[in-house]
């Protein structure tokens, strides 16, 4: 006997089903396997980083790049000075910060240790590229991306990291630059004193807006909004919240968003490798993803002086690299 009618349906609905069944589960592995592995290549290596850390940054976090401030024409100046009892001793700094100006030549922000000790980190704009200095007992070292004009007035993005005598600087989303300086070098930035923004105490004022600035767990721009003891500021300043006054468009935003990916993991986190022990294993990247940020810091104990620094407290190239792979991803 011939088929209900209903019956003879049944087939094509089966297909459509397993059709949009197979579609769906398509879907599903394809979105699983592009939110859960980004490959990062540096020096040819692959690495894959964690869902569980890519997440928006502070720089960009609600669409905007944090606490900004317009320093005018005439130079302005925002410090933040540590206590004297809670001057830290680093063998690592982070620096992340965004900007935008027209300027070919200024300072934007330096980091000196206490009186008579000399060490120091500065960020400037040089020729209309972005370079740092920095000196922590032995000479000065230099690393600059001569590539980047970041005088255009578009918003720009920085990050630099310093372990021990090595240091990487990234602008946007150009490649990492690399520095390993010859010979031995110490590792210490000794007591840091105080963080200045605004480049008026070394005679070269920037002016231009910069925001959203971090420098080791500290959100100076942040602390200076809200009228923090710690913080001092003079000069031709203008706070105007939480993000750039200007507009940025589609492709800067893009960039500044892929540039910045992992500045959040700063504030949670730290690869430095060889603030963990003083002498034995070195920690594994496992180890750098689950240290507090506190670990940054140096009691004053383990590495008295410099010339125990030298010889004791020197990290490995290793430990920049390993850094970086945090850092971007």
């Amino acid at each position: 006997p011939p088929l209900p009618p209903l019956l003879s349906l049944l087939p094509p609905l089966l297909l459509l089903l397993l059709l949009l069944l197979g579609a769906a589960e398509g879907a599903r592995v394809s979105s699983s396997l592009s939110t859960t592995h980004h490959v990062h290549h540096f020096h040819n290596k692959h690495g894959t980083v964690p869902i569980a850390i890519n997440r928006m940054p502070f720089l960009t976090r609600g669409g905007h790049a944090g606490t900004t401030y317009i320093f005018g024409k005439g130079g302005a100046l925002i410090t933040y000075t540590w206590p004297p009892n809670d001057r830290p001793s680093t063998r690592m700094d982070r620096l992340a910060v965004g900007f935008s100006t027209h300027q070919r030549s200024a300072v934007l922000v330096r980091v000196d240790s206490a009186s008579g000790l000399g060490d120091y980190l500065q960020l400037h704009i040089d020729q209309g590229t972005v370079g740092v200095i920095f000196n922590v007992g032995t000479d000065d070292i230099t690393i600059d991306e001569p590539n980047a004009i970041v005088s255009d007035g578009k918003y720009h993005v920085v990050r630099f990291t310093r372990s021990g005598g090595n240091a990487t600087l990234q602008v946007d989303s150009w490649p990492v630059n690399e520095r390993y300086p010859a010979g031995r070098q110490l590792t210490i930035f000794n007591s840091q004193a105080a963080i200045k923004i605004g480049g008026r105490d070394q005679g070269r004022p920037f002016q231009g807006q910069v925001s959203g600035l971090y420098y080791n767990g500290l959100k100076v721009l942040a602390l200076a909004a809200e009228s923090d003891p710690n913080v001092r500021t003079e000069g031709h300043l203008r706070l105007v919240g939480e993000g750039p006054s200007v507009l940025l468009s589609a492709e800067t935003t893009a960039t500044t968003l892929l540039a910045d990916m992992a500045t959040t993991i700063m504030e949670t986190t730290t690869t430095m490798a060889t603030t963990t022990t003083r002498r034995g294993r070195s920690p594994t990247l496992r180890d750098s993803t689950t240290q507090n940020t506190d670990d940054l810091l140096v009691a004053s104990a383990e590495c008295p002086s410099d010339d125990e620094d030298l010889e004791e407290c020197e990290p490995s190239t290793e430990s920049i690299q390993n850094i970086y792979l945090l850092w971007s991803f």
